[in-house]
């Protein structure tokens, strides 16, 4: 990881580049609308080039030879759109891209909390009103080198824009802590920004992270939704993503050489490529055709990585879960009795085993929700009268996530086979976020849904969300996808059909839908749930669109510190009582690494796992020996056995690093 640096003088020619663009920027009315640049110069690229022989003198790797400074990665997918703000896109690999290409004011640490200031980014960042530690104004200095890839400066617009993007855009993700700024301003020509909070939190360091080029992404116009499901314009980090092609399966990182700050990258370039299966993936390690591999494959796969020699395996669990979240807006699913009964008719600990494959695994515990099962008023089955063949209850999942999608298909077994009927829409993120949820046209939706590490957290999750957040039309995704979603749904749909319970229901809107009486929910107890927001409105952070007066008034002020610690006894209560979510299954990694790859430590137990990007939080410290190049092509020793450094984490469990604990796994069938 990035350690917090002083900056480097610039050399030659490149100082006068960099200078010049801070007068011109000082000059201009909105100075983060510079233009693009889509070509370097091969006079820039010279310098660059200048520039990153001078940093390998300084980190010791100009000796090493070209084809020992890629790293090559085995995965088992990569995401379909790199945007680490969306809801819909949060994955390992997704936060691997953002951390290492994109600039955030503060660095997070190893427990995935920001508290360094990151000094390549900013020069300084002062409190100058309130709390230190939960403060009314700071002053954001940004470092006068730091760049975008394309030569244009960062600046103040690049906060202002995703300070707007985050509080107006469905499906994005931390919306009260944006919401907590009251103002974003810039002076000295764009080089420092001043932040107003109107309700102070704890978490404000977390602010402004993974910053987006603000000249080209709003500059051009484009949509937050899908602006980076393809290349992404530009990068203020370590890397630039050279390739990327979800289809495919390849996402490939090339060295930033306008990367302006003291520690560079160690090694060149990082390929990421999809390997179908654990038999190919062990052979591939086995050649050294790719030096590390890291998969949500578990159980066998990770017995099989341990009988491959001068290999290590690890497995860990994240700090994201897979959930089934039930949209409160919905006409069968406005009641907390209705919630109750779906969410008692889905065996997590099943679909957890189901999805992941591992005979042992178990879902998650959410232990900031009481557990009150049971705790339906209304009659069994009441809750659910206007659910029946012609109307059934609709999960959704973004239909390039597959995990999410088969999942989702596990739920609606489950509910068919306890008398629900049920049937599952694929749609794309875009359409679940900026329509079919609002408008009702979905009842549940799995998603992936990151651990709660705070106060703000909290807040994003659970309280109403009233702002004014875009709709898409109800023809189609936003995303330009809709004959796609259409027809994935149109297929989910009938596969889920067990006893013929679903219809096509992809065109069947809410308003034509048999809906329960809004009366029940004040039988049920529900007198607070106030449904006080237009369903014309995009979701967010609050997938669920759950407005109660309970949980607003004990989330309204937060306590000293911002810690879980001090969350109040009687909103887990309150929440479980509206029974809103299922975790279903805990995101995790198994990871193998080669011996020709060197990482932050000899032993991979010792590697920090990060939160969110896994074994790749240290991917910029990475390097290559020779050892599994010059090996020969296919060992085969089964005497030899690689080091297993922790249990298998899809038995369950919320921590955020693997046990290191060896234990040896007994496969069941």
């Amino acid at each position: 990881m990035r350690r917090p640096s002083t900056a480097l003088r610039y050399r030659g020619p490149v100082a006068v580049l960099a200078a010049l663009g801070l007068v011109l920027t000082g000059c201009q009315a909105n100075p983060g609308d510079a233009p693009t640049v889509e070509d370097q110069t091969p006079a820039a690229d010279d310098d660059a080039d200048t520039e990153d022989t001078d940093d390998d003198e300084e980190d010791g790797t100009s000796s090493v030879p070209a084809e020992l400074r890629s790293i090559q990665i085995g995965v088992d997918s990569v995401p379909a759109d790199l945007n680490p703000h969306l809801v819909s896109s949060q994955s390992m690999l997704t936060s691997t891209v953002g951390e290492l290409t994109l600039p955030s004011a503060f660095l997070r640490g190893d427990d995935g909390v920001r508290r360094t200031i990151n000094s390549d980014l900013l020069a300084s960042a002062e409190v100058v009103e309130g709390d230190q530690e939960a403060p009314e104004k700071v002053v954001y200095t940004i470092n006068s080198r730091a760049q975008w890839s394309d030569g244009t400066p960062i600046v103040g617009s690049d906060f202002e824009y995703l300070h707007e993007q985050i509080t107006t855009q469905p499906g994005v993700t931390e919306t009260d802590l944006y919401a907590s700024v009251e103002d974003v301003t810039t002076s000295a020509g764009g080089r420092q920004v001043t932040v107003t909070f109107d309700n102070p939190t704890s978490q404000w360091r977390e602010l402004f992270a993974n910053l987006l080029p603000s000249h080209i992404y709003r500059g051009e116009n484009r949509p937050f939704a899908t602006m980076m499901s393809d290349v992404p314009a530009a990068s203020g980090g370590l890397y630039t993503v050279r390739q990327f092609d979800s289809g495919r399966g390849t996402l490939v990182l090339e060295r930033n050489t306008r990367f302006w700050g003291e520690t560079p990258p160690r090694s060149d370039k990082l390929e990421f490529s999809v390997v179908n299966d654990t038999d190919t993936a062990a052979q591939m390690l086995r050649t050294g055709q790719i030096q590390a591999v890291a998969s949500r494959n578990s159980g066998v796969a990770l017995e099989s990585l341990r009988t491959l020699p001068d290999v290590q395996a690890r497995a860990a669990t994240l700090g994201r879960q897979l959930t089934l979240q039930l949209n409160t807006t919905s006409d069968h699913l406005d009641s907390p009795d209705a919630r109750a009964e779906i969410l008692g008719a889905v065996d997590a600990d099943r679909v957890a085993r189901l999805v992941t494959g591992h005979p042992r695994a178990t879902a998650p515990q959410d232990d900031l929700v009481a557990d009150t099962a049971g705790s339906a008023t209304g009659e069994p089955g009441a809750g659910l009268a206007g659910v029946d063949k012609e109307n059934p209850v609709r999960i959704g999942a973004d239909t390039l996530d597959d995990e999410a999608v088969e999942a989702a298909r596990r739920v609606v077994d489950n509910l068919v086979a306890e008398g629900i009927p049920a049937t599952v829409v694929t749609p794309s993120a875009t359409e679940i976020f900026s329509d079919l949820l609002p408008r009702g046209e979905v009842d549940a939706v799995v998603t992936w849904q990151d651990d709660v590490r705070g106060w703000s957290d909290l807040r994003s999750r659970y309280l109403c969300d009233e702002t004014d957040r875009p709709l898409s039309g109800s023809s189609g995704s936003a995303s330009g996808d809709t004959d796609e979603s259409e027809s994935s749904a149109s297929t989910a749909s009938s596969e889920s059909s067990v006893d013929g319970s679903a219809t096509e229901t992809s065109g069947t809107s809410a308003a034509a839908r048999d809906g329960v009486a809004s009366s029940e929910a004040d039988e049920a107890g529900e007198s607070s749930e106030a449904q006080s927001v237009p369903e014309e409105r995009g979701r967010a952070a609050n997938v669920t669109g759950i407005c109660d007066d309970t949980v607003d008034s004990l989330l309204s002020d937060e306590p000293a510190g911002g810690g879980l610690e001090a969350v109040p006894e009687e909103l887990g209560v309150r929440l479980g009582e509206l029974h809103l979510s299922k975790p279903l299954v805990s995101d995790r990694v198994l990871v193998g690494t080669g011996s020709g790859l060197v990482g932050p430590e000899e032993d991979l137990s010792e590697w920090p796992i990060g939160p969110r990007s896994g074994p790749f939080y240290t991917a910029d410290r990475w390097t290559r020996t020779s050892t599994d190049t010059d090996s020969d092509s296919d060992t085969g020793d089964e005497d030899s056995s690689g080091t297993d450094t922790s249990t298998d984490p899809a038995t369950g469990g919320t921590e955020n690093t693997a046990s290191t604990e060896n234990t040896e796994e007994t496969e069941d069938e």
